[in-house]
């Protein structure tokens, strides 16, 4: 059964699929403004947090690092800057636990300013059709 809700039945250049905009006129995958916006506000907040030295729940930065791995479709020069802060996160739950928390520290601070500049950009990632075009025109 198709669910007429959830269908896009005319023909489009955009659109969002999995929390991502496909751009299909330029065949880029973006971030859509949305999602870009709640990944720069918690970026300011992990930024905001080192500098004022204030400790994060682990699982605060776990959830965080998820979500902008999954972004990492769209952006494909973030992964380098999310190694820094992933690294110090695994270090403090091998210590404590999933339950404890930690401090942001300068270099991971510097890294996620380096991705808030990336996704205020927000140039997308070229992505390619499975079948090439070249044959469905051909069919048809």
């Amino acid at each position: 059964m198709i669910q007429r809700d959830k269908s896009v039945t005319l023909p489009t250049q955009s659109i969002v699929f999995l929390d991502l905009l496909l751009d299909f006129l330029n065949g880029k995958v973006h971030i859509p403004e949305d999602k870009r916006v709640i990944a720069l506000n918690s970026i300011d907040q992990f930024i905001l947090a080192e500098q004022k030295r204030n400790f994060v729940p682990v699982k605060k930065v776990a959830q965080f690092l998820g979500k902008m791995e999954f972004l990492c479709i769209a952006e494909t020069y973030l992964p380098p800057f999310l190694h820094r802060l992933r690294k110090d996160m695994i270090s403090i739950v091998n210590k404590k636990s999933w339950n404890a928390s930690m401090l942001i520290n300068r270099g991971a601070s510097k890294d996620l300013n380096i991705i808030k500049s990336i996704l205020t950009t927000n140039a997308g990632n070229l992505f390619e059709l499975e079948t090439p075009l070249a044959i469905i025109v051909k069919e048809f």
